[in-house]
Order: structure tokens, then sequence, then C-alpha cells
């Protein structure tokens, strides 16, 4: 009985440590992607450019470039009142990508956060969706 139920124990930790790995890592990108979004919300584009790979940095230009983004964006949607829903997935090239959906003051459909980052916590790649159709995509890296 005690061969079984180490045996038991050990196949359990087997299958499960890849499950824990893979929640651990689609929480470090829910707490990456909620800070992305706090970042761009508040108007730190500092903040995002320091953490972005050079590849997107050279894709999106300068810090002015996004405080430009942000001015526009913000004109459009106004204030987030309510997050409707949020994911963290492990995509097939290795990165992470949060999605949040998010209601705004001034927005008359919900938009699509998309912040895509690799296994070090880079950010690689962004969009964010305004209305059912991407009427405005921004960085289409993805």
């Amino acid at each position: 009985m005690m061969i079984r139920l180490a045996a038991g124990l050990t196949t359990l930790a087997l299958f499960s440590a890849p499950i824990s790995l893979a929640a651990q890592e689609a929480d470090a990108s829910m707490e990456l992607g909620r800070r992305f979004t706090g970042w761009f919300l508040a108007g730190h584009a500092d903040s995002l450019w320091g953490v972005m790979s050079e590849p997107f940095q050279a894709d999106v230009g300068s810090v002015e470039a996004i405080e430009d983004m942000m001015d526009r964006i913000y004109e459009r949607i106004g204030t987030e009142v309510e997050v409707a829903e949020e994911s963290a997935t492990p995509q097939e090239d290795g990165t992470l990508l949060y999605r949040r959906t998010s209601e705004f003051d001034a927005a008359p459909e919900r938009v699509v956060w998309l912040w895509r980052t690799d296994d070090a916590g880079t950010l690689v790649g962004a969009r964010i969706i305004m209305g059912v159709l991407p009427v405005e995509v921004v960085w289409p890296v993805l």
C-alpha cells in the first residue's frame, strides 16, 4: 500500500508541476498586463518604453509617439469604468498574451487591450482595439 501511495504522489507531482508552472506564468502575465494597461491609462509612456524590446521600440518610434497615441485614445474612450474580462494565455511562439476587455465612459463599445510579453517580461507587442471592428489598431506588432 505504501509503495502505491508513493507512486501515486510522484505521478500527481509530475502531472501538476507543468500545470502550476503554466498557472504561475499566467499569473505573471496578468500582473504585467494590468501594469501595462495602468501605465497607459495613467500616461506613463516612459515606463512602457522602458520595458519594450528593441524591435518593438523601433516599430513604435519614440516615447513621444506613445504620448501622442495616448492623447488620441483618451479623447475617444475617456475613463475606464469596468473590466469586463481578462485572461492570460501562452502562445505557440513562447510568448504570453494578456487580453483585457474594458468599458469606458466615453466609448460606445468595449475596448480590447492586448499585451504580449516574452519569458523575461519584456513587452514585445501590443494592440488596442476600439469597437467591434478594429477602428483603430495601435502597434500592430502582435
